[in-house]
């Protein structure tokens, strides 16, 4: 999948997606950005050409964090306002931490970041080679539906799904026909490859250890934006962001959870406006 341009004037916002999901699907949000800024997206590297990548090459999320410097140096771009969702938002923070130059604000939407009490548990996990039982979310991932009749079964499909059920009908029409692309048959298929999904997954933790050790040299403005609703079991790192960076903006979106930037677009791009006025 090629890079995304979105369109809108004013200085230039990249927004990286999360894992599973593709720069699309985020179309409500961005629409409450173009009106101020030019928004652009460069899709993950599971989105990249099939022959170009496999999931057994990258052993953290660094890596992706490098694409995106690549990408923004190949078109010349500075100073730039970077944004992301959970991984999408890790490694934003990542880039504009090897390379202030090209980051004016950074904005994290529910970031995956864990505090050290989860991360020393989840190094003895990852040690024995268990985090294919550990992880909730790899099983349902490597057993997921991918092939579809059409983009309106896959709503009818995540319409039932708990983990959507706080989007409106309207968004989720537009997530379910960003995340699938037709094939010869005439049925649509998922974009996302799930044994990339189930790859980023296992080895996220591993790059927490870096960006705490790293955070506190941030140099750039930081919004860090929370769902109210909070999924069970979920770490909060909010408190180890606000002692590293006392500065830092955190926000919270009434009634969003992990979702909060597909289930409320409009509110989460509101803060995300508000912060730039300010900060960028």
């Amino acid at each position: 999948m090629e890079s995304v341009d979105f369109g809108g004037s004013g200085p230039t916002l990249h927004f990286a997606h999360a894992n599973g999901y593709t720069p699309g699907a985020y179309a409500p949000l961005i629409a409450t950005l173009t009106p101020r800024y030019r928004v652009i997206s460069s899709p993950l590297r599971p989105l990249w050409p099939e022959n170009s990548r496999k999931p057994s090459e990258i052993n953290d999320w660094s890596p992706l964090a490098d694409d995106l410097i690549a990408f923004l140096d190949e078109r010349g771009e500075k100073n730039i306002i970077g944004a992301g969702h959970s991984i999408g938002g890790v490694i934003t923070l990542l880039a504009a931490l090897r390379r202030p130059e090209l980051f004016r604000a950074v904005a994290m939407i529910d970031p995956v970041l864990f505090p050290y009490s989860f991360l020393f548990a989840w190094l003895i996990i990852d040690g024995l080679n268990l985090v294919q039982y550990a992880h909730p979310l790899i099983p349902a991932t490597l057993r997921r539906q991918c092939v579809f009749e059409s983009a309106a079964e896959v709503y009818e499909s995540y319409r039932r799904k708990p983990v959507f059920a706080r989007m409106s009908d309207e968004n989720l029409h537009a997530c379910a026909e960003a995340l699938v692309r037709p094939r010869p048959d005439g049925k649509v298929e998922l974009i996302y490859p799930t044994d990339w999904e189930a790859r980023i997954y296992s080895i996220g933790p591993r790059v927490d250890w870096l960006v705490w050790r790293e955070l506190r040299k941030l140099r750039a403005p930081l919004l860090v934006v929370r769902g109210s609703e909070r999924e069970a079991g979920w770490p909060d790192a909010t408190e180890g962001i606000r002692k590293r960076l006392p500065h830092a903006e955190i926000r919270f979106v009434e009634g969003g959870g992990h979702l909060a930037p597909l289930e409320k677009p409009k509110e989460v791009g509101g803060v995300i406006q508000s912060f730039l006025e300010r900060a960028a």
